[in-house]
């Protein structure tokens, strides 16, 4: 909407694209192709596109097998059908080829045993947010994703696991006062 209303004018594809939209390659993975939507979601808010080219923009930044499976949609369907489709139906099409229901299972089992094992908090917590869009019992309930996780999800002060060591900026031992017992050596 943002150039729409400071140009005056119909939002083009070319502002489309000035939105630095992504591409899709076609990978099965809900977590890359929820990311692909809500960059293209994104770029139509701000570039203002019209509803009726929704589809016709974003299914040009479809690439390799991505690209593939759109064309042999549009064949199988026919151009009319790819021109007259709503960008909801394209979501659903999208969404059931890539990101299935047996991705999205997935998902979920690796939710409920994410653990922090080698990543740093802010991997983990990237990781977190990503799958709990998938967990809906989790997902917008803060109360729930505590009890969860026992370490993410919440401040630390808040934490119910009474074992969580807080996090402080490094210090160096000159910063740090640090007291060093004076030890007697025996010399032999």
């Amino acid at each position: 909407m943002w150039i729409k209303q400071h140009k005056g004018d119909k939002a083009t594809y070319r502002d489309f694209t000035a939105c630095d939209v992504p591409k899709s390659t076609g990978v099965l993975d809900p977590i890359v192709s929820n990311r692909w939507l809500t960059a293209v979601e994104g770029a139509f808010r701000t570039s203002g596109c019209e509803e009726r080219k929704k589809v016709i923009y974003a299914t040009n930044f479809l690439r390799d097998s991505a690209k593939t499976w759109w064309e042999e949609k549009v064949y199988e369907k026919g151009e009319v059908w790819a021109e007259a489709g709503t960008w909801k139906d394209f979501k659903e099409l999208f969404s059931a080829e890539y990101a299935p229901v047996e991705e999205i299972d997935k998902i979920w089992e690796k939710f409920q045993s994410l653990m922090q094992i080698n990543e740093m908090v802010n991997e983990l917590w990237k990781k977190f947010n990503d799958m709990v869009l998938y967990c809906p019992e989790y997902h917008g309930n803060e109360k729930l994703k505590v009890e969860r996780c026992n370490e993410i999800g919440h401040r630390l002060k808040e934490c119910p696991n009474t074992k969580a060591i807080e996090a402080r900026p490094l210090r160096t031992i000159n910063e740090e006062e640090v007291k060093v017992p004076k030890l007697k050596a025996l010399v032999y």
